[in-house]
């Protein structure tokens, strides 16, 4: 058991006015990409709580979906700002999400048809956040955390109503890159005492093979932290269900990342999903180690981001029904940043030679370029000769000077 004590001297003081909901960007929009769209890579996808309405990312907008038939989805937040990982708030009534329109990323909460949008994190730098969450009464939020520095994702509380975040979790000393701890992805009981989250040891590109994480369980009344799953292959991305009894969670199978289900109560430990997308264990995981899944309010169902789409798994049959849909994109972006070269079309010249050596009378240099091997006169009257074409490095001279 890894305990400590809960960081309340950790508040975050990230100077940045709060927003209206306006964008803050600097960048102004000259051009525009429209098309309709039909799958959504990666998509961080959530349920209503009555279980009608998906609201999912597509290119940074989010849009709202019939959860039942599909079919058109209904843009929610659009414009210049890249908004990611929106999820409803219990009652169903607002949605907290990822945005950079303050001019870096934060954590944001708005109503569910894009209005009264309000800033909750005041970052203005680097980080990165990811995985909302929502505490039991709606009135907090949890999200990760990663800072350049050390490279390593932490878990923050902050308040619907304003305030400074609370740090419930500390990754540990920049300088140890091996036994830094990553907090992502957390999901709270429906008591409001526990948290459940991935957890692993090490920086965001740790060299070490899968699997690397495990889910742990924190109490929030003591700040105790224990692992509850460790499977062969890793635990990620923990999903919780209405009742607390079942933990979905994604995990190694041979090459392919799939599916389990994790009774709480009796133990009982089965895949219901043989493979769904690749996680990203080996990449930088900042949009979480896999596309988002949730339970259904009747516990019976999962819906998940999967092969471009969303799509639904019945958990008794392992059965997967995709759910269709088309997005109206319609994108606003900056000038284009790419500069014209001049790209010479005749012989090609060297710029770089290696390994030149003089000869034993001064007066020929041996060296090669672009892997063949020359020797040239140092008086410059005559160009470079050839004597290997390729392969061919480090020259060195006899002492004779007559082979090399």
């Amino acid at each position: 058991m890894r305990s400590s004590a809960l960081l309340a001297a950790s508040l975050l003081a990230l100077s940045a006015p709060a927003l209206a909901g306006e964008e803050a960007l600097t960048l102004q929009p000259t051009r525009a990409l429209k098309f309709t769209a039909t799958t959504a890579t990666w998509t961080q996808l959530d349920l209503s709580p009555d279980g009608r309405t998906i609201l999912f990312d597509v290119l940074g907008d989010i849009y709202a979906l019939d959860a039942v038939a599909g079919g058109p989805a209904r843009p929610v937040l659009t414009g210049m700002a890249f908004e990611s990982n929106p999820v409803f708030s219990p009652d169903g009534r607002r949605f907290a999400f990822i945005s950079d329109r303050s001019g870096a990323m934060n954590l944001w909460v708005a109503n569910v048809d894009g209005t009264g949008l309000k800033q909750l994190s005041r970052d203005t730098g680097m980080e990165v956040w990811s995985s909302p969450a929502w505490s039991p009464d709606g009135g907090k939020v949890y999200a990760s955390r990663m800072t350049r520095p050390r490279l390593a994702f932490e878990l923050f509380l902050f308040d619907v109503d304003g305030g400074a975040g609370l740090q419930l979790t500390e990754a540990g000393s920049p300088a140890n890159w091996d036994t830094r701890h990553n907090a992502l992805g957390a999901v709270a009981s429906a008591d409001g005492n526990y948290l459940y989250y991935a957890t692993k040891l090490g920086h965001t590109w740790t060299e070490d093979d899968p699997p690397n994480w495990q889910v742990a369980r924190r109490d929030l009344r003591t700040g105790a932290e224990d692992v509850v799953i460790s499977a062969p292959g890793g635990a990620l991305h923990p999903a919780l269900s209405h009742d607390g009894r079942l933990i979905a969670y994604a995990s190694r199978k041979g090459g392919e990342t799939g599916l389990r289900l994790r009774n709480l109560v009796t133990g009982e430990d089965r895949w219901i999903a043989d493979r769904i997308d690749h996680d990203a264990q080996e990449g930088g995981y900042y949009a979480d180690l896999t596309p988002r899944f949730t339970f259904a309010p009747d516990d019976r169902s999962i819906v998940m981001g999967l092969d471009g789409g969303i799509a639904r798994l019945d958990i008794a049959s392992g059965s997967i029904a995709p759910i269709p849909f088309t997005a109206q994109v319609d994108q606003r972006m900056g000038p284009l940043t790419r500069v014209s070269q001049k790209q010479e079309d005749g012989p090609v010249r060297v710029r770089i030679i290696q390994g030149p050596r003089q000869s034993p009378d001064g007066r020929t240099l041996a060296f090669t370029a672009l892997g063949a091997l020359y020797v040239q006169a140092l008086d410059g009257k005559a160009a470079p000769r050839r004597l290997v074409p390729a392969d061919a490095f480090q020259p060195s001279w006899s002492p004779d000077g007559r082979s090399l």
